[in-house]
């Protein structure tokens, strides 16, 4: 089977062959996908914010991180995926619930906070 990189294809059909190529090969991976197979569909597409965790407080992170988050979360060893619930713990800090109901405000229900993600200068960032 020919590789298909960009508009070049490497040991393969010619290029008459490579429309044809590229719909059997969309056409098995359609087939082999569950989702779409069941659903004869895409699933949703979402977007979410990415910013710095040192735009949470340390108190902030060590609730998410612990054994009973106060809000829906999922935590990775770089950061959170925290959810943007419309009405976040009074546990979390100011900063944080306004970060979450911003994002609300946009149609964005997930932030990821990562140790390497960008900030933002309207938020407060904190140094611990």
């Amino acid at each position: 089977m020919a590789l298909v990189q960009g508009c070049v294809v490497q040991g393969g059909p010619s290029t008459l062959d490579i429309a044809q190529l590229l719909e059997e090969l969309m056409r098995e991976a359609a087939n082999e996908d569950p989702w779409r197979r069941r659903n004869n569909t895409l699933p949703e597409v979402a977007s979410f914010w990415c910013l710095s965790t040192g735009h949470m407080t340390q108190e902030d992170s060590l609730l998410l991180g612990g054994k009973n988050p106060p809000i829906l979360v999922a935590v990775y060893d770089e950061g959170f995926f925290v959810y943007c619930d419309d009405d976040p713990s009074e546990l979390l800090s100011p900063e944080l619930r306004q970060i979450l109901h911003d994002a609300l405000r946009e149609k964005i229900y997930w932030v990821r906070f990562d140790a390497d993600g960008p900030t933002a200068p309207s938020y407060t960032l904190f140094d611990w």
